[in-house]
């Protein structure tokens, strides 16, 4: 039911797991919902990695959203991939 915490209840989870140093794969069936929980990380927001289609990202988590034209090869891509904790997309975001 709407209100009763669950995004917080989230949010909160993977805040303890970024502080004992893990790294999350947070999945949803919508944006929205996705970027809800990320809104509610904004004091983590170097270490998200937001995949999806940009016109779907609610525009206050587009800064988490990579741009592929910043990188000038693979290895500092990869570099910038490898040092987010918190990658963040929707069930099907992932066969992108």
């Amino acid at each position: 039911m709407p209100g009763t915490g669950k995004t917080f209840t989230i949010a909160q989870i993977i805040k303890a797991l970024l502080r004992r140093g893990d790294s999350v794969l947070l999945a949803s069936y919508t944006h929205s919902a996705v970027d809800n929980v990320l809104s509610k990380l904004s004091d983590y927001g170097e270490e998200i990695l937001r995949i999806g289609d940009k016109s779907k990202v609610h525009k206050d988590i587009w800064p988490y959203i990579i741009d592929n034209n910043e990188f000038e090869n693979v290895d500092e891509f990869s570099e910038f991939i490898e040092s987010r904790k918190v990658v963040a997309t929707t069930c099907l975001g992932m066969n992108k």
